[in-house]
């Protein structure tokens, strides 16, 4: 009996599927799309495996020691040569005798430094402002955008104490693994860090000890496969040229009483994101509710015309999934919903890796971006972030980067 059951269950469960492919067999839609690609879903095979390899982590001190009391003053790192640079991240611990305290869960790992510039044989590579670190924390996949304010904020108070903070480091060659720099073969990279000001990271009493460290991930690779990988690089002894991007900060100051204001744009490169937001520089980087209209415009011709924030938020969220703020309160972890900065993505994706569309702001006459907002007090600038392509060229023979085109 129970033969004859599972028998008809078979067949039943067998004469339902043969009646879902037979109507499919009869679409002239299904039919004709089978007939341009298909794949075959449900066939099982080994994926594509990497070469042999291994990751370390280095922790790196600054070339000369800060001063205890750091604050607008700069430290360098070499980075060392040991094999390919797959991310970086500093680490900044600060000591106190007063009440810094308003400076907790206000991002301070965001404005521990003012500028971070990524060098080789004395050029700028790539840099990061306060500014472009907190939208790339803002703008985050959900997951990394939570990593990035845990890092940024110190799980302490910082009253008459020390805090321990992150600074990530958002870079064109940590985006992917064909864009790692390798440091065994480029001349030698540095990473030069000016410190902020005490205002700058909004600090009210001085510092009495500091300690910076830079930790380093490398993917390094055996040897054979390493030839493989300079090979591939530098075909027939060429030059290896990449596309990567860089940022540039842009802002204004916003006066009492105001309700709009008109940033002239001084950038000239090939932007392919403009971030917008307001920045409160008494308590915190990066306002909540402040920007209700956006218009970009030059030579008085309106490219985006006074278009509502919220139009422009939820365009943007085919881009990033990012809806949530990590934030503490009495010690306790809070996950909040955010305004992030208001973005402008001229492509079509916000992939940073290729072209998928840019504005090239050097052909246009007097390009401006205006916004509207409330009246929002004397403390407060407008904060315009651009990020931009520009092409690298690195010399096959004696490792020397070359910042090539930027617009």
């Amino acid at each position: 009996m129970k033969f004859v059951l599972e028998n008809f269950l078979f067949r039943t469960v067998n004469t339902i599927m043969d009646i879902h492919v037979s109507s499919n067999k009869s679409s002239p839609l299904l039919q004709n799309l089978e007939k341009v690609a298909k794949t075959d879903m449900y066939a099982y095979s080994l994926a594509k495996n990497t070469v042999n390899s291994s990751l370390t982590c280095v922790q790196v001190s600054p070339n000369v020691a800060a001063a205890a009391n750091p604050v607008s003053t700069s430290i360098a790192f070499r980075i060392p040569s040991y094999g390919l640079v797959s991310q970086m991240i500093l680490q900044t611990t600060l000591t106190t005798a007063g009440d810094n305290s308003a400076v907790d869960n206000n991002n301070l790992g965001e404005r521990v430094f003012s500028l971070v510039s990524l060098r080789s044989h004395n050029k700028e590579i790539c840099s990061q402002t306060p500014q472009y670190c907190h939208v790339r924390g803002q703008t985050a996949p959900t997951t990394k955008g939570l990593t990035h304010g845990a890092m940024v904020n110190s799980a302490t108070s910082f009253n008459a104490t020390s805090v321990t903070v992150q600074t990530p480091l958002y870079f064109p060659f940590f985006e992917k693994t064909n864009m790692t720099l390798d440091s065994n073969f480029l001349e030698t990279l540095e990473l030069s860090c000016d410190i902020n000001s005490l205002a700058g990271m909004g600090l009210g009493q001085a510092i009495t000890a500091s300690d910076f460290k830079l930790f380093v991930w490398y993917r390094s690779l055996e040897n054979e496969a390493y030839e493989s990988y300079l090979k591939n690089q530098f075909p027939e002894n060429s030059p290896l040229v990449q596309l990567i991007y860089d940022q540039y900060t842009e802002t204004k100051a916003i006066t009492d009483n105001d309700t709009s204001n008109t940033l002239d744009i001084k950038h000239n490169g090939c932007v392919f994101a403009s971030h917008i937001f307001v920045e409160d520089s008494s308590t915190t980087l990066g306002s909540d509710s402040a920007i209700t209209h956006v218009t970009v415009s030059a030579a008085g011709r309106n490219l985006i015309n006074n278009i509502p924030a919220d139009i422009l938020n939820h365009r943007n969220a085919a881009f990033a999934d990012s809806n949530l703020q990590l934030t503490k309160s009495s010690g306790a972890v809070v996950y909040k919903p955010t305004v992030k900065p208001l973005s402008i993505y001229w492509g079509e994706s916000p992939d940073r890796t290729y072209n998928s569309g840019a504005l090239s702001l050097s052909g246009l006459n007097n390009p401006q971006i205006t916004v509207s907002h409330a009246d929002l007090g004397a403390t407060k600038r407008l904060v315009v972030v651009h990020e931009y392509f520009k092409l690298v060229t690195v010399s096959p023979n004696s490792g020397i980067v070359d910042v090539g085109l930027t617009n």
